[in-house]
């Protein structure tokens, strides 16, 4: 991959240190079964509010039929929850946060297919969903200008009264300006509204994750072109952060996690990416607000490694999960890395059973949760055709 080398792993993928043997982590028992008359699952986000209350959401993989997931825990088991079935409407939902047990939001996207319209002139559009202790329900969710639409991505709350919702704001019309804008919702008084954001000139920008440490400290984290898009709320406004670069100038950086440990201490993780004769060159780019600057923290990972999601204990304890195509070549498996305080770590992730692979994929971590009042992390994805669910502490 000519060209990847000289300009990414400079100074951003150089290995700081061998992995650590001992890992911690362990697969969730009894495992999360795969609904019946599904082929695959896929889980993208994990939360919970204790160690008997974990919820995920996720979607039906490969098999391609549009069909969200979720699944809670008790303790003890998984129980599949079903989700709203709304005609001519398929959706799969990215995130989810629970604030308690009976108070518990999950947001997506969806594609809208009139009955022998097909594929070709759906079009994608947000979905909501709020889950009481009983049932899961459609929450309305502010309604696009005729000729835009968005979707969200990403979803977390600070409290039963206050939480925000990001995603992409698209303008549908070919000669729409910067057509694609990031775009957040908040909820307050009992109803979901949309946000004023700053404008991003030129478009092609987006929001992957949120995270809410309080309601006067907020960030959000995507893409703008081949830059990084790192936003914060400060309790009144939204503004756009300036923060380090990985690679050259021809190398795109998105981010796809955020996690904040304090007002001052805030990590965020994804990818960067250099296309080289028609095809991606990828390795990982983890970002870390410390003493009032943003800096590239060199990581473990190298060609291949994506980071999806993060999470932190303390200062000196921050996890990253994602995936690399190192360990088996031309296959995607587990990646954990760990910070303490010093370096970032590879961590070897516990033994899954034999799979085949299907084209190539084997498995992968999507998202990292620490339970709340514990030192408990829970990190789930798929592997092969099944869901995945570890957890550490």
């Amino acid at each position: 991959m000519p060209g990847y080398l000289p300009t990414i792993l400079t100074g951003v993928l150089l290995a700081t240190s061998a992995p650590t043997g001992e890992t911690g982590w362990t697969p969730v028992i009894p495992a999360l079964p795969r609904p019946e008359a599904v082929e695959s699952v896929s889980l993208s986000d994990v939360t919970a509010t204790s160690s008997n209350d974990v919820w995920v959401v996720g979607d039906d993989g490969w098999s391609g039929s549009g069909q969200p997931l979720t699944a809670h825990w008790d303790g003890a088991g998984w129980a599949i929850v079903p989700t709203p079935e709304i005609a001519d409407f398929d959706y799969k939902l990215r995130a989810v946060d629970a604030v308690a047990p009976q108070d518990v939001w999950a947001v997506g996207n969806g594609i809208v297919v009139p009955p022998g319209a097909g594929w070709t002139t759906a079009r994608p559009t947000r979905m909501v969903t709020h889950f009481d202790g009983a049932a899961w329900s459609i929450v309305p969710a502010p309604a696009p200008a005729v000729g835009t639409t968005y979707t969200l991505e990403d979803v977390d709350m600070v409290s039963a009264t206050d939480g925000w919702a990001v995603g992409v704001f698209w303008g549908t019309a070919t000669d729409m300006p910067d057509r694609w804008q990031p775009v957040a919702l908040r909820w307050q008084g009992g109803q979901w509204v949309r946000v004023s954001l700053p404008h991003v000139p030129g478009g092609n920008a987006a929001f992957e994750a949120v995270h809410a440490r309080a309601a006067n400290d907020v960030w959000a984290v995507g893409h703008q072109g081949e830059r990084s898009l790192v936003m914060h709320f400060d309790g009144t406004s939204w503004r756009r952060i300036s923060v380090a670069h990985a690679g050259g100038s021809g190398v795109g950086n998105t981010l796809r996690a955020v996690t904040a440990v304090s007002a001052t201490d805030v990590w965020a993780g994804g990818r960067a990416c250099e296309w080289v004769d028609g095809s991606a060159s990828c390795g990982p780019v983890v970002l870390h607000l410390s003493g009032g600057v943003w800096r590239v923290v060199p990581t473990d990972g190298g060609l291949g490694t994506q980071i999806w999601g993060v999470a932190a204990r303390s200062a000196d304890d921050v996890w990253l999960v994602g995936y690399d195509e190192q360990t088996v070549p031309g296959q995607e498996t587990n990646y954990l890395e760990h910070w303490d305080g010093v370096r970032l770590t590879r961590v070897p992730v516990p033994a899954a059973p034999a799979v085949a692979p299907m084209s190539g994929l084997a498995s992968a971590l999507e998202s990292i949760t620490l339970v709340p009042g514990s030192s408990e992390l829970w990190a789930v994805g798929w592997h092969g055709s099944d869901a995945q669910v570890i957890r550490h502490g």
